[in-house]
């Protein structure tokens, strides 16, 4: 099986913000991640019910185990609990920012919006709905 690039999804986010706010959070957590070398792109995230604007972070070839680190600060920088981490198979973790521990999340797979509606967390991105599902303990 071919292996995929692994990335990472992270806000700036805060659910007691407004829209606004919480655009510029965004947005000032884009830049810092762009200085530490990671390629970017827009997506929207729903976490426990809660709509916000995302970050799909991908790391620099060469920027290794440090890529995690790297991101876990920013998000912990930005009063974040946690971001999610998906490996090269598509496994998903949210891996949590005040000690690095991880809670796995099963696949992070594509499906309807409709499926994706029924579940307390899904990303959008391009307009396609992606959900972490399969978990196993």
């Amino acid at each position: 099986m071919k292996a995929l690039t692994p990335f990472f999804i992270v806000s700036g986010a805060l659910a007691h913000l407004t829209p606004g706010a919480n655009e510029v959070r965004t947005n000032a957590l884009a830049n810092a991640l762009r200085q530490f070398g990671f390629a970017l792109e827009r997506v929207n995230g729903c976490y426990t019910g809660q709509t916000e604007p995302s970050l799909l972070a991908f790391p620099f070839i060469g920027q290794g185990l440090s890529a995690e680190a790297d991101l876990l600060r920013l998000a912990r920088d930005f009063d974040q609990e946690s971001v999610l981490a998906v490996d090269g198979t598509r496994r998903a973790a949210l891996v949590y920012t005040a000690d690095g521990s991880r809670e796995p999340l099963g696949d992070f797979k594509h499906v309807t919006e409709a499926e994706a509606l029924k579940h307390g967390a899904y990303t959008v991105h391009h307009g396609q709905y992606f959900v972490c599902s399969g978990a196993q303990s």
